[in-house]
């Protein structure tokens, strides 16, 4: 389910996403409007999105978003931002249980004993 009639949005947002001039608050409200939209139309984007390491956590709803998608594409992103830490990590986990792989087991296994509060 996504939210159509809004769909018409998502380039505009995109826009400012990659804009230099636009404030990272405004940018974290962006993506969760994105996130919150769940358009299949703009995958690419998405991707393109979450390989921008410098956005940093800006990039948590998207990260959710191409797992709520299960965005095959996306997996060798989801599983490369296991290694950020923090908020990256445990975005990145949920979305990876969202595919619901046997083969993703292996990513998982290393967080059940992490000192981390977060993992379980």
């Amino acid at each position: 389910f996504h939210y159509k009639g809004f769909c018409e949005c998502i380039p505009i947002m995109l826009k400012d996403m990659y804009s230099e001039n636009v404030s990272d608050t405004i940018k974290s409200l962006i993506a969760e409007n994105i996130r919150v939209i769940r358009s299949p139309a703009y995958i690419e984007d998405y991707l393109n999105l979450l390989s921008k390491e410098d956005l940093k956590d800006i990039r948590n709803p998207i990260i959710a978003l191409v797992g709520d998608l299960k965005v095959e594409k996306a997996l060798p992103l989801l599983i490369s931002a296991l290694n950020e830490g923090g908020n990256i990590t445990t975005n990145a986990l949920s979305s990876l249980g969202n595919f619901r792989k046997s083969e993703l087991r292996i990513y998982f296994e290393k967080y059940l004993n992490h000192e981390n509060k977060y993992y379980p």
